[in-house]
């Protein structure tokens, strides 16, 4: 006996196509977002490939590769232990500006204060206190960067964008070298043209960042009001509890 057969009916109810991601991040705001990321690098490679061993060069020709490396140790220092500490209050900033905004702008504009300081050091000791500043400065800049790739980017489109920021510090690098080459050295202007390249960049994306204020302030060990010990204690991510940090084993 044949039956009737009802092409609707026999479709299984489960089956669902996928839709299109419709929450991509514009192509504007990702062009932007990498060209920020292109300056920073700008302004903070372009001295540790370039002018800063000019500058230590000027002052102390002498013993120019012993202080330069110190200074430079020093700053690496510093970048690793501000990073995450910024990355953290960053995340947890309730500025009606957004989160990220006020660390983006601060650190370019206190980064700039730092080479100033370069610029105008008359001995070893005042130019690494400036490059100690830079470093602090731009590495807040940097770490409302990071955090506005899982903040802004989709995951669908976070592997490309990935790629994108991985070009910016060689190309930074290159451009740091031909800036050098144009302006000519010793100049105020080897430092000052990188810094307008990041200014400009990172205020445009300040300018288009959809960076909402946060309302709330979650607790936990980065709250404005822990103590200094539990806020320390906060950066520490148990091996045996979360293995894939751990490496391979």
């Amino acid at each position: 006996m044949s039956q009737s057969h009802d092409p609707t009916a026999a479709r299984p109810a489960d089956v669902r196509h996928p839709a299109p991601d419709a929450a991509r991040a514009p192509t504007s705001l990702i062009a932007i977002y990498v060209l920020a990321q292109f300056g920073l690098w700008t302004v903070l490679l372009t001295p540790v490939t370039v002018t800063l061993a000019l500058k230590v060069a000027s002052l102390d020709g002498v013993n120019k590769a012993t202080a330069l490396g110190l200074i430079l140790g020093i700053g690496a220092f510093i970048a690793m232990i501000c990073m995450p500490i910024w990355g953290a209050l960053s995340d947890r900033t309730t500025s009606r500006f957004g989160r990220r905004r006020p660390w983006l702008a601060a650190g370019v504009v206190a980064g700039g204060i730092g080479l100033a300081v370069i610029v105008l050091a008359p001995n070893m000791l005042v130019l690494g206190l400036g490059w100690c500043l830079c470093q602090a400065a731009f590495n807040a800049t940097q770490a409302a960067l990071n955090a506005i790739l899982p903040d802004h980017i989709p995951d669908a489109q976070r592997g490309r964008v990935s790629g994108l920021l991985g070009l910016t510090p060689i190309s930074a690098v290159l451009l740091g070298t031909l800036i050098v080459q144009v302006v000519g050295s010793p100049s105020v202007w080897m430092f000052l043209v990188p810094l307008a390249v990041a200014a400009l960049f990172v205020g445009l994306l300040v300018a288009v960042l959809p960076d909402r204020p946060r309302a709330d302030v979650p607790a936990g060990p980065h709250t404005a009001r822990v103590n200094p010990v539990e806020f320390v204690r906060g950066f520490w991510i148990s091996p045996r509890r979360h293995p894939d940090l751990r490496g391979p084993s």
